[in-house]
């Protein structure tokens, strides 16, 4: 089927079917059973169309993203050639001078998918060529964090934390988040202060059976764990002691409530989160 050539009510359905298909993995467990319906090869197919509906492109993009989410995805994307396909379709469709804002979220989107898809090492590095993009990150963040359900159009908190996640391996992506990005209506001080509120908010995480807000606080403490490498940081994370006490108590958490729950291979656990901040703070005796 070629899809750039069919008429509005195919295409409205095959965005419905896409829609579904994405929200249905939006529970990260389920990838492995959607790459067996061989769902990588269709949708890289499509994103490779020339003059493919804007609607299917942002459909497409949205389902490469959510299996970029699972570690089995990546590698059957990788496996695909899903870098390379990606590479040309944002040269073809995403031209950065086109200051078009239809095609912002999409944008968004195909960097997420790029980040979870490329090793950490190999992520650019350079803050200042992905200021805009850390700067929509840091406010989706915002934005998620201030809903009481933590869900902000499309996107779980969690997204965008894990994405950052991988980002943070590099110190000036640290700092340009922390000290320079661009984020409107928070409701705290700084950045760090934000990220340490939202680790006090989801400590019952380990409480609960809530799989997404678990991966919320694993990548948390992933997030600070990064941050607290840096000296220029290090007092402020020490500066609240009511953080330091849900540290200290995670890091003697067994995790015996934790509920069965995908966690990207490039994190760690709570635990050894808390583990690596307590003695970047020098607050290693987490008793």
């Amino acid at each position: 089927m070629n899809l750039s050539e069919t008429n509005n009510d195919i295409q409205l359905t095959m965005v419905e079917i896409l829609e579904f298909i994405w929200t249905l993995v939006d529970n990260t467990i389920l990838i492995p059973q959607l790459l067996k319906a061989n769902c990588v090869a269709f949708t890289l197919k499509w994103i490779n169309m020339k003059e493919l509906p804007f609607a299917i492109q942002r459909a497409s993009i949205r389902l490469l993203y959510n299996m970029a989410r699972h570690e089995k995805g990546c590698d059957a994307l990788k496996g695909a050639d899903a870098l390379r396909l990606l590479q040309e379709f944002k040269q073809r469709t995403l031209d950065p001078t086109v200051d078009d804002t239809a095609y912002e979220d999409m944008r968004l989107l195909f960097s997420m998918a790029l980040a979870l898809l490329t090793e950490p090492k190999e992520i650019k590095s350079d803050a200042k060529s992905l200021r805009k993009v850390l700067d929509k990150l840091m406010q989706m963040t915002v934005n998620t964090a201030q809903k009481k359900n933590h869900k902000y159009g499309d996107f779980d908190i969690s997204e965008p934390l894990v994405v950052f996640t991988k980002l943070f391996v590099h110190d000036d992506i640290v700092h340009y988040c922390v000290k320079e990005s661009q984020v409107k209506n928070m409701k705290v001080p700084s950045k760090i202060a934000f990220f340490c509120d939202l680790v006090m908010q989801f400590r019952g995480a380990l409480a609960n059976d809530d799989e997404l807000d678990q991966l919320t606080l694993t990548a948390l403490m992933n997030i600070i764990w990064s941050i607290s490498f840096h000296d220029d940081y290090v007092n402020e994370l020490k500066s609240s002691a009511k953080f330091l006490i849900t540290v200290k108590s995670l890091a003697n958490d067994d995790g015996e409530a934790w509920v069965e729950q995908y966690v990207p291979k490039h994190m760690s656990s709570v635990k050894k989160a808390a583990a690596g901040i307590l003695w970047n703070l020098d607050e290693n005796n987490p008793g």
